[in-house]
């Protein structure tokens, strides 16, 4: 039993020191992102994938797509989409999970939403490094993939927001159709040039 522990402990750090490596990466002025034109309605089909029929807890996934293309570096978008998705998973209250994909004036819009209450006076620590709710300090994971969800769109010049809506989670993730200058993508607080 104490192996076991222990051995849980250790995959526990090896996920957070890969994690912080990857959020430390993705923050740097210095790191290049890959973009290309992604096929959305199939890309998102592989979200499938991490809603196994024998996880009872797992919830419907329901994807909506109006978008045919998006560029964006595809194994970014990947990571950040499947961060929330996991997180809906994980902490939802089961039933539906949607995934909507449309557009909204000068952005690409990816909104998350399950079912399940947050306190919206501390969504915005979600997005801070190692801050994990109360309902999520049971669970393994780093506590770091909204904040690298956040990283990697403000890298495309767009943002990550999370709002509670009644007794649903919202989480909104923004994409630029038309990628803006470098100066003005956002990483972090700083402003990347």
């Amino acid at each position: 039993q104490r192996l076991k522990a222990l051995a849980q402990e250790v995959q526990r750090i090896d996920s957070l020191v890969s994690d912080l490596r990857e959020l430390n990466k993705v923050e740097s002025p210095e790191m290049k992102l890959h973009k290309e034109e992604i096929e959305l309605p199939a890309f998102l089909q592989s979200f499938y994938t991490l809603f196994p029929e024998t996880d009872e807890r797992k919830g419907d996934l329901k994807i909506d797509c109006d978008v045919q293309t998006c560029r964006a570096d595809r194994h970014y978008l990947y990571r950040a989409l499947s961060n929330v998705l996991e997180n809906a998973r994980k902490h939802g209250r089961g039933g539906e999970i949607a995934l909507r994909v449309r557009r909204e004036d000068d952005f690409f819009v990816f909104e998350v939403e399950n079912q399940g209450r947050i306190d919206q006076e501390k969504a915005e620590f979600f997005f801070d490094r190692l801050y994990r709710g109360s309902s999520s300090r049971s669970e393994p994971g780093s506590g770091l993939g909204l904040p690298i969800t956040r990283a990697i769109m403000q890298a495309h010049g767009g943002e990550a927001v999370i709002e509670g809506r009644g007794e649903k989670t919202l989480v909104r993730l923004t994409l630029p159709v038309i990628d803006p200058p470098p100066a003005l993508r956002k990483n972090g607080n700083r402003i990347r040039g």
